[in-house]
């Protein structure tokens, strides 16, 4: 049941782009409509690519596109255009993004996605997850089998992972320019060896930077190697700000980011000075798991409406 006000709920399935195969993402729109109806709503889907006005509307990732020459494209004019009208008319848009722990399963079974409000990164999104319960968590830790590690003390290499060279998530930092401060910064303070992994939607580029990973001497990981297989006799992972982080931070190995600390999901305890690379620090991680397992609901939680009811009480 709704606590005040009805709230109108629009998911817009004109988010998604017509060429890829979306059900996954079709459905977690449509069960999240479901479920808000379920709540007492007025829930709806939508394929319409102009505004249809609601308290809240629900599309799929955000409006910041991998390569510039998308931002044309119908489902990004879409994005955009719930993005800026919610904005300025003081209400909410929710953004569907990737699963975190879906390294330990990539069928993702229980279709487990990240919801959140109003921005796609700690800092900038609303993720519900200040006082977490330990629900989510425990059925995250049921679903993929899965639990903390312990810190790790002991390991060889450092693993760089790398992102998209145009993604949104380098926040217009250029990857090569990236890649070679990283390295620099590394080998003022260790001489171990480095492993890197490339974006699994990226190795077309990997000549472009043979002759940046020769002059550092660096190790290709194999493009099908697992990332769990990167992590072992790992001394320390570093990236920007993505995923890699978290599945480090949740496998026991310390992780180090270069990016502002809230535009990461694992900001909140990765390690920020490279300096201390030999040395890094190992925070404690009970809430950081709960935070990040409160953001993220099954198909399961979105067709029951236990998301929405949990989701709405920051709208109302």
């Amino acid at each position: 049941m709704n606590n005040g006000r009805q709230l109108i709920f629009k998911s817009y399935l004109s988010s998604l782009p017509k060429h890829i195969n979306g059900e996954e993402k079709v459905n977690a729109l449509t069960f999240l409509a479901e479920g808000a109806a379920k709540c007492g709503d007025i829930a709806s889907t939508t394929l319409s690519q102009t505004y249809e006005p609601c308290d809240v509307g629900a599309i799929i990732g955000n409006a910041f596109p991998s390569n510039p020459g998308k931002v044309n494209l119908a489902h990004y004019k879409v994005r955009k255009m719930v993005i800026d009208t919610q904005e300025q008319r003081q209400r909410y848009w929710l953004s569907i993004d990737s699963n975190v722990f879906i390294y330990k399963d990539r069928t993702n079974p229980h279709k487990y996605l990240r919801y959140s409000f109003n921005g796609v990164f700690p800092r900038t999104g609303i993720y519900c997850n200040d006082n977490p319960g330990d629900e989510n968590w425990n059925n995250i830790k049921r679903d993929y089998n899965m639990d903390l590690k312990p810190w790790r003390s002991t390991g060889n290499h450092i693993l760089i992972t790398l992102q998209r060279p145009m993604g949104w998530s380098m926040r217009g930092y250029n990857l090569m320019d990236w890649l070679q401060s990283t390295f620099t910064k590394i080998r003022q303070h260790s001489d171990r060896p480095i492993v890197i992994r490339w974006h699994p939607g990226d190795w077309k580029n990997y000549p472009k930077y043979d002759a940046v990973l020769k002059k550092y001497n660096a190790t290709i990981s194999p493009q099908e190697r697992h990332i769990t297989q990167d992590l072992v006799g790992c001394w320390a992972l570093i990236c920007h700000n993505s995923t890699p982080s978290s599945v480090a931070s949740i496998e026991g190995v310390p992780a180090f980011i270069t990016d502002d600390p809230g535009y990461c999901q694992a900001g909140s305890i990765a390690n920020t000075d490279l300096s201390c690379i030999e040395n890094p620090n190992l925070p404690d991680r009970e809430l950081w798991i709960k935070q990040l397992a409160q953001c993220h609901w099954s198909f399961a939680d979105l067709r029951s409406g236990r998301c929405w009811a949990h989701m709405r009480q920051w709208v109302a």
